[in-house]
């Protein structure tokens, strides 16, 4: 080959190296997106998190609301009743007198309550606690519609029965069609068995008697304290009651009172303050370490200060107790001295 030859061949060019990504590179990669994963899963846990406490709260609220709704429309009823008579005591006008509230605490049930039509029951607490009963046991009782009057459609009891119909007052078992007059009673309770996350509020209505039914899931505690009318007591001729700082008294202070004449304690009761406490279904949706419980006595339901916080329970569950004074419009001619 020649020298001219060989001068015309072009050299080949070089390509530059290619450079890669260094192993401590990579890490460094890895790690940062690692970072960036870890703070959008926080953010992502801590909101799914925030929106389920605050929908079990939203649920506490809306069980607490229900709860008070439905025994507070029953209680402004108590003692409810047509006027039949002209005696100049009003007790003895109605076409229903029976009793209009009545209660039993620490866990006591009515005789025969729960096995037989609460309208017939004699309303004598049991001696001890009922089985899976948990706080105090609440009576309420109303006519349930009009009978001497125009038919005003009649009110079912509380787990929607129609109710029976009871004797009419023997002086007046006359004026009323076939002697007999329609009469609502419920009977509210909490229950908690023991393989239950929490307790149910239930109601034996006198419209399917033997037969209660759960009207609000997750209320762990259920407490009542009465208005009493001191004064209207003691003019009635009453002993025994309590100390004039006391308008307030459990069932079992009322049931220990002295009747007077033909009128027992009760008939002196012109209101009802109902405590329910509600949790939620779900555990580790609390948002502190303690909750406020419902008024463990007389004394504390005077005075709510007396409450002191309850460690929260081990689940975590959000808890929260309402509380609300029911009128009993028929019995309130004045507030409790």
């Amino acid at each position: 080959m020649s020298t001219s030859s060989c001068m015309n061949i072009r050299r080949m060019p070089r390509h530059g190296r290619q450079s890669g990504r260094t192993l401590i590179e990579l890490l460094v990669a890895i790690a940062l997106g690692l970072l960036v994963l870890a703070g959008v899963a926080s953010l992502y846990f801590g909101a799914s998190r925030s929106g389920r406490v605050a929908g079990n709260v939203a649920a506490v609220e809306e069980g607490g609301q229900i709860a008070l709704s439905l025994m507070g429309n029953a209680v402004r009823r108590a003692g409810y009743a047509e006027i039949a008579g002209t005696n100049s005591t009003a007790r003895f006008n109605l076409l229903f007198d029976g009793p209009h509230v009545r209660g039993c605490s620490d866990g006591r049930d009515f005789v025969n309550a729960a096995a037989a039509n609460p309208v017939n029951a004699d309303f004598v607490c049991t001696g001890g606690a009922v089985p899976n009963r948990v706080g105090d046991t609440l009576a309420v009782a109303f006519q349930a519609d009009a009978v001497l009057a125009a038919a005003q459609a009649a009110t079912v009891d509380c787990i929607g029965n129609n109710p029976p119909n009871r004797p009419a007052p023997a002086a007046f078992a006359g004026a009323a069609p076939g002697g007999v007059v329609p009469v609502v009673q419920n009977v509210y309770f909490v229950e908690r068995r023991p393989a239950d996350i929490t307790g149910n509020l239930m109601c034996a209505g006198n419209g399917n008697p033997g037969q209660p039914q759960p009207v609000l899931n997750g209320v762990e505690d259920f407490r009542v304290f009465y208005g009493f009318d001191r004064a209207a007591f003691q003019l009635a001729g009453g002993t025994g009651a309590p100390p004039s700082a006391s308008s307030l008294l459990t069932a079992a202070d009322i049931n220990a009172l002295p009747p007077v004449g033909l009128l027992t304690g009760w008939d002196f009761v012109v209101s009802v303050q109902v405590c329910v406490l509600v949790r939620t279904q779900d555990p580790g949706t609390s948002l502190g370490n303690t909750f406020i419980p419902c008024p463990a006595d007389a004394a504390q339901a005077r005075n709510p200060a007396l409450i002191a916080p309850v460690a929260l329970p081990a689940d975590g569950a959000f808890r929260r107790a309402y509380t609300q004074v029911f009128t009993i419009r028929s019995r309130a001619s004045q507030s409790p001295s």
